[in-house]
């Protein structure tokens, strides 16, 4: 992971609650009530798999939807950049059932994990991190093991993302640019996602999750909420004070409504499903 995107996942991630609060907020607001996790699992047979990688696992929500589906011999590793996370991350495991471990750090502690000792691999929502590491997960998957990650696709929260830049706009002498989080989705993607996992895998199954946020006018200072939690991912790099966008934000995000009863945002993501891991491409 490179160095700017450790700094921003620290100020981001690192508010436990808020980071909590935030996750809270979005599955209310999401009109697809199925928890992708529970949909990403659901076509998988656990019957062979005793050992687990849960890479940048936060809170554990993933390790939890494995809750009736695994043993209880099954070991369960979760390595995240955030040290706090562990207790909530131990708790995930024992609401499935199981004993885990938690190793803090950046991902790319795997290179140093042995070949072959892994079943499943689980990354969701962090890929985009760290695409760089695909090798080394193929590495340390088993010859019959699965790599399943979630990610978004490239206009997930497009519609803020577009109020955000036309009041950049103001400040900006360029016509179009990228946030620095709209660059951090497009390094693995809903749409490239299947192309920079081919040279990995053998077979890569896909399944769209469709969904998006609707919030009431009266709730607006929820997103506004959001763009402050994930403000580091908008304006790192630039010199944009955040309270001038906050300023005239919900005055663009009832624009952008056309006098709907509410603001409704993109919140699409997909799932990618792989098998037949191809360790001896990877380069020395």
């Amino acid at each position: 992971m490179k160095n700017e995107n450790i700094s921003r996942v620290v100020k981001v991630y690192g508010n436990i609650h808020q980071h909590q609060t935030i996750a809270d907020l979005i599955r209310k607001r999401s009109t697809n009530k199925q928890d992708i996790r529970d949909v990403a699992v659901e076509t998988i047979n656990f019957k062979s798999i005793s050992s687990i990688l849960d890479l940048g696992c936060g809170f554990g929500f993933f390790t939890e939807a494995l809750a009736g589906k695994i043993s209880a011999r099954t070991t369960i590793t979760g390595v995240d950049l955030i040290p706090g996370h562990e207790p909530l991350f131990l708790q995930a495991c024992a609401r499935a059932g199981v004993q885990g471990q938690f190793i803090p750090g950046n991902a790319s502690l795997i290179a140093s994990f042995q070949d072959q000792s892994y079943d499943l691999v689980l990354c969701s929502y962090a890929l985009y991190f760290f695409p760089e590491i695909l090798p080394h997960i193929t590495r340390i998957l088993k010859p019959k093991g699965i790599f399943v990650t979630i990610t978004h696709d490239s206009r997930n929260m497009g519609d803020l993302f577009e109020c955000v830049k036309k009041i950049m706009g103001r400040h900006c002498t360029r016509k179009e640019f990228l946030l620095p989080v709209e660059k951090l989705i497009r390094q693995f993607s809903a749409e490239n996602g299947a192309a920079i996992l081919a040279p990995w895998f053998g077979r890569i199954d896909i399944i769209d999750y469709p969904n998006a946020l609707v919030y009431p006018m009266d709730d607006l200072h929820e997103i506004i909420d959001y763009f402050h939690f994930k403000s580091p991912f908008f304006l790192t790099g630039t010199q944009i004070d955040r309270n001038d966008i906050v300023g005239h934000l919900p005055e663009l995000l009832q624009q952008q409504s056309h006098g709907k009863n509410g603001v409704v945002i993109s919140k699409n993501d997909r799932i990618f499903i792989c098998s037949d891991p191809k360790p001896t491409e990877v380069n020395p």
